[in-house]
């Protein structure tokens, strides 16, 4: 099956027969593998992490940790040894996106130079994340 052209029906097939420990190596592995390939390819990589990753999400073993206002969500895979990947929102499954909304609000996060910015400017912690801010 030539997984860069399969439908979602397909995609989602193959990932309800992979075990948990596949699909935590197929997020890991597809990740390295699109920042080594030119962007259009790339984008298609990262379409299979995020089907890997919404796998996890729906199996309960993988959970958001926060977002970015960009859309970007941090996802800590439970794995041992546990890791984290970025996925973006809007690449996930339907039904993974229900899951995330439905757990608690994540909080919102910044870019590291962000932060940086800010603490140069004084204000410590402000941009990282403010009182009752979530994405």
């Amino acid at each position: 099956m030539n997984l860069f052209r399969a439908t979602r029906e397909s995609r989602d097939a193959v990932a309800r027969n992979l075990t948990t420990s596949q699909l935590s190596e197929i997020a890991k592995l597809t990740s390295l593998l699109a920042k080594q390939l030119p962007v259009a390819l790339a984008r298609a990589i990262y379409k299979l992490k995020a089907d890997a990753i919404s796998a996890l999400i729906l199996a309960g073993q993988a959970v958001p940790l926060g977002g970015y206002a960009n859309g970007i969500l941090t996802i800590k895979i439970l794995t041992e040894p546990p890791f984290k990947l970025h996925v973006r929102r809007s690449d996930l499954q339907p039904e993974a996106r229900i899951r995330i909304a439905e757990s608690n609000p994540l909080p919102a996060l910044a870019q590291l130079s962000e932060h940086l910015a800010a603490k140069t400017r004084g204000e410590v912690h402000v941009c990282l994340q403010q009182k009752g801010a979530s994405v």
